[in-house]
């Protein structure tokens, strides 16, 4: 949108200059062209040097400048889920526990990096691991707690966590995260001379 914005602008400006219609004004390669007159072609730099430059030349009403800001407000609703399954081992004597297999499914929508989403997904299982078989906040009868070192508050070590197996689904939705996005010209421009 905030492109789109920004077009529209440049498309305003051209048509003023060139004394010409928004309508026929095409924006293409850094290059702005009035349909059906070549001779009337401009670089797209050289607006912007106008729209900063030159305030006299433009149209009344029209903002110094070439730049647009937009910002998308998502539906009320964006949901994010997962699942988990694992399969362990139970000594019915001791109660020790041994994780044979976890496979961990979720839908964050599109991975960008998909390696961060699993380090993070393992990161919250082991610390939940850590939680459910292993650490204990015990008090005494004088409320102090018993664990008061990690001899004794015990965390996850490497040999309790399994390889997770991982699962990405995307399902599509309307929603994306909330973007600004700002857009100045001559400075593209500026990058493809």
């Amino acid at each position: 949108m905030a492109s789109d914005l920004l077009a529209t602008k440049v498309k305003q400006l051209t048509a003023h200059l060139l004394n010409t219609s928004p309508e026929v004004v095409r924006i293409e390669d850094g290059m702005v062209h009035v349909e059906g007159a070549p001779e009337k072609s401009r670089s797209l730099r050289s607006i912007a040097e106008i729209a900063y430059g030159e305030p006299d030349r433009l149209p009344p009403g029209f903002e110094a400048g070439l730049e647009s800001q937009y910002r998308y407000q998502p539906p009320p609703m964006t949901l994010a889920s997962a699942a988990n399954a694992c399969v362990v081992d139970v000594d019915a004597e001791t109660g020790f526990v041994k994780i044979l297999r976890w496979i961990s499914a979720e839908d964050c929508g599109t991975a960008i990096n998909p390696t961060v989403v699993e380090g993070q997904i393992a990161g919250g299982l082991a610390q939940a691991i850590g939680m459910v078989l292993l650490e204990e906040m015990a008090f005494d009868a004088r409320g102090n707690p018993t664990a008061a070192t990690y001899k004794d508050y015990l965390l996850p070590a490497i040999s309790d966590i399994p390889d997770f197996e991982f699962l990405h689904a995307n399902t599509p939705s309307k929603s994306v995260a909330v973007c600004v996005v700002s857009v100045k010209a001559a400075r593209l421009s500026a990058r493809q001379h």
